[in-house]
């Protein structure tokens, strides 16, 4: 993924997998869940200064499955977030496929 303004760059590969890592911060696909389940709501940044468009996932199924990921590489936080190299570490990852969903409108956002 390149983002339109080709400031961020994202690549991920892997599979669907059975098992969730040992190392993970979370102990279990059913904790992961729940902690998504509970943040369905995010923002995006608008071409306004100092404003976050909001949106919501809206879905009666809610099935998330471990994913593998084999390789993984970003821009976004060293280039965008300006987070130094060596600071984050990555987790785990999750996948749903599926699902009927809608996304929400939610109110703005001003910072």
């Amino acid at each position: 993924m390149n983002s339109k303004d080709e400031e961020a760059e994202l690549y991920l590969s892997g599979e669907e997998c059975e098992s969730f890592p040992a190392s993970s911060v979370f102990s279990s696909i059913d904790e992961i869940s729940e902690f998504f389940k509970g943040g369905a709501t995010g923002y995006s940044p608008t071409k306004k200064q100092n404003c976050l468009h909001g949106m919501c996932l809206q879905t009666d199924d809610w099935n998330m499955r471990p994913f593998q990921v084999d390789q993984l590489s970003t821009t976004y936080f060293h280039k965008i977030l300006q987070i130094p190299e060596g600071e984050l570490m990555f987790d785990s990852a999750v996948v749903m496929r599926n699902i009927r969903h809608t996304w929400e409108k939610v109110a703005s956002v001003s910072c």
